[in-house]
Formats: structure tokens, C-alpha cells, sequence
């Protein structure tokens, strides 16, 4: 982190009597780009938007607050630089200094660049360097991630990037809404990319339906096969019973792991 990246924030505060977090070193990160909407009761009750890019918080002042409508355009001034540390930063910042009054946080989570409906969540280079170009056009945006989408979005750009894989079958375990919405995430991702969805199976959890399904996807020709469930019986089984019919396609099992491949 570039010390000169926060002397804005610096000069405005006395560290002995603030609790606003000092600047200091972040040891390099991975992995998706962090977000932060903190609200501030200060002389007017606002809210601040910091997005994580290059070490430092960049920093907007919204006085409006988010809307909850994608429609609605809502001010949003850019203030200085804040440290990384300042995301989980709540507290009351005392009268007299900068900015003075209680803060707390009212949303956090990660995001990525959106140009071009291409999401960077499974790339923090990549991420930043995309947050970069857009400031310096006057034009970011962004969205927001989740779990679900996160791990369903960077196992498909594992899928399709890292490994050159077109076709992929989708099997979810269909009791759990978080699995449904991962593999949501990965059929989108996928097909935004250029793959193609062969099939999409669904079994419910501890019934015979897994060995139904087995048979179905040992039927279909894919390059890879996404297979979203918690790492329960039913996943070895799924995959003890591919290998038993001397199929070897490949089966992606969450970002969790890292996209890895069984």
C-alpha cells in the first residue's frame, strides 16, 4: 500500500484522539474484492460506500443512502482514501475531529466489476485492475457477490477458463436452496462465457434418486460435470458411481475447494 494513497485521510485526523483505525501495511490479499457501507450520524445522518482496490478503501459519501431499486440514481461523492482496517471499523468519532459522530456497519460483503456482464470475483488482479480502468473513465460498476453466487460464478470461470471446458451436465441436490442457487450461478457464468448446459439432473438427499441420476449422466457427453451438494453421502456416492461405469469426466464440487476436480 502506497503511503501517499492515504495522506488525505492522514491530515484530516489526530490518531491520539480518534478510535478511527491509523493507516498501516496489508499483507497482500486473494480472492474476491471487498465492499463496505458504514452508517455515519454525523452533522447529517449519511451513508459511506467503500470499495476495496489496490490496498486503500476507495470512498464515496452517499447522502441518500442505497436504494433498493436499480432504477433510482442516487448521489454518491467521492471523499479520500480510507485504510483497509476502516471496514470493520464501529464507533463513536469524538466532537471536534473529523467527521465527528457514531458509525456503525450497515452492510458488507464483496463485489466485482460488471463491464460487459464479465464478473472478476474468482480474480483479485484481475478485479482491480478493471476497478481502475473505470475510475479513470469516471464510469465503474459493479455488483455485489454472495456465497452462492461467488462459489457458483468461480466454478464456472474455473470450468471454462482455467480448464477449456465447453459443455458441462448440472446435477443439485434439490432440498437445499443454497446448492439450487450455486448451480444457478454456475449455468449463467457457464453460459455467458460461451458454454453450453447439456442437462441439468436434481436429487433429493439420502434417497435412491442419486443412483437414478448416475445413470442418466453417465448417458449424456460433456467435458465436465458441475455437482453442487454438501459433502455428504450423496457426493461419494455420485461419484463412486460414475467411476464404477468407467466414466471419468471430470466433476467440479464447489469453490470451496478451489474449483478442484474429482
Amino acid at each position: 500500500m502506497a503511503k501517499n494513497q492515504l495522506a488525505d485521510y492522514t491530515a484530516k485526523r489526530s490518531f491520539d484522539a480518534t478510535p478511527e483505525p491509523a493507516p498501516g501495511l496489508l499483507a497482500p490479499r486473494k480472492g474476491p474484492l471487498l465492499f463496505v457501507i458504514q452508517q455515519h450520524a454525523a452533522r447529517r445522518l449519511h451513508y459511506d460506500l467503500r470499495l476495496e482496490c489496490d490496498g486503500v478503501l476507495k470512498s464515496w459519501a452517499v447522502p441518500k443512502g442505497p436504494s433498493l431499486d436499480p432504477s433510482e440514481k442516487r448521489l454518491a461523492a467521492q471523499t479520500e482514501d480510507h485504510p483497509f482496517d476502516y471496514a470493520s471499523f464501529e464507533g463513536v468519532i469524538p466532537a471536534g475531529q473529523y467527521g465527528a459522530g457514531e458509525m456503525i456497519v450497515w452492510d458488507c460483503g464483496v463485489y466485482s466489476p460488471d463491464e460487459d456482464k464479465e464478473y472478476w470475483f474468482h480474480d483479485h488482479a484481475g478485479a482491480e485492475q478493471r476497478v481502475r480502468e473505470g475510475l479513470a473513465k469516471g464510469k465503474l460498476g459493479f455488483s455485489y457477490g454472495n456465497a452462492a453466487q461467488d462459489e457458483g460464478a468461480a466454478a464456472a470461470e474455473f470450468a471454462y477458463k482455467s480448464k477449456g471446458w465447453k459443455s458441462a451436465v448440472v446435477v443439485t441436490d434439490n432440498l437445499l436452496r443454497y446448492f439450487q442457487d450455486v448451480c444457478k450461478a454456475f449455468t449463467v457464468r457457464f453460459t455467458e462465457l460461451g458454454g453450453k448446459i447439456v442437462s441439468q439432473e436434481s436429487f433429493t438427499q439420502g434417497d435412491n434418486t442419486i443412483n437414478n441420476v448416475v445413470s442418466r449422466v453417465n448417458n449424456e457427453k460433456s467435458d465436465a460435470i458441475a455437482f453442487c451438494t454438501s459433502f455428504g453421502g450423496d457426493q461419494p456416492a455420485f461419484v463412486s458411481g460414475l467411476r464404477s461405469l468407467k466414466n471419468n469426466t471430470p466433476i467440479i464440487n464447489g469453490w470451496a475447494s478451489d474449483g478442484a476436480s474429482r
